[in-house]
């Protein structure tokens, strides 16, 4: 949240099956340090893909792999910012 504003922020971890499952119980709670443009905050990324809880998977916010994901994520990367 930025100055009572809210962004959505989209990324793909690449992974087997067994890796995502595993990983899906230990990122709920997690912090992630993200950096974004002050002139405009809907353009932001992940500030260290090296992150403990990242580590050893390919994570990327590549348009491409963002399509892949499926439906859900297309239809989130067009969604402006909200107020809360």
């Amino acid at each position: 949240m930025i100055q009572g504003i809210e962004y959505d922020g989209l990324f793909v971890i690449l992974g087997s099956e067994d890796e995502m499952t595993a990983l899906q119980t230990k990122l709920p709670g997690a912090s992630l340090a993200i950096r974004y443009d002050p002139s405009d905050p809907k353009d932001s990324f992940i500030a260290d893909l090296n992150d403990r809880c990242l580590r050893g998977f390919y994570v990327t916010q590549e348009y491409k792999w963002l399509i892949q994901a499926g439906s859900a994520a297309v239809s989130a990367i067009s969604r402006s910012a909200r107020k809360k």
